[in-house]
């Protein structure tokens, strides 16, 4: 598992198999983790907020999320990183944790995004177990 710094976050070089095998080891370790999918302008924000950098490099695991932040990776001499879509990630994570008997909790959007996301996941997992939400703000 490779890590690139793109400004001033670090980002995991990894593909959509090995991220989610990396997120069952979270679970499974009884740890849990955070996992972030940052696009170019949480990267940008994070080069200008260092508590947001903090934050996000607080990830047990980063996925980049959008061509740019590839597109950027790539500019600034470090290779194109492989993007990982963070609803794409989302949706296969919540399909694992429902087959699996894992739980999930969502964080994040607007007031009320998360809650009708996981309403939503569980309509097609019906045997999703939504740990709780929150929203982001």
């Amino acid at each position: 598992m490779q890590k690139v710094q793109i400004l001033d976050t670090q980002i995991t070089d990894i593909s959509m198999e090995e991220a989610l095998e990396r997120a069952e080891e979270l679970i499974i370790s009884g740890k849990g983790g955070k996992i972030f999918t940052p696009n170019a302008t949480m990267l940008e924000n994070a080069k200008k907020d260092a508590e947001f950098s903090k934050i996000l490099n607080s990830s047990s695991l980063s996925l980049c999320d959008g061509i740019g932040a590839s597109i950027a990776s790539f500019i600034l001499g470090k290779g194109i990183i492989r993007r990982i879509c963070g609803v794409e990630f989302g949706e296969r994570l919540a399909r694992l944790c429902a087959e699996k008997g894992y739980s999930l909790y969502l964080l994040g959007g607007e007031t009320g995004i998360a809650e009708r996301a996981a309403r939503n996941l569980i309509k097609r997992y019906p045997d999703l177990k939504i740990a709780g939400t929150h929203g982001g703000f």
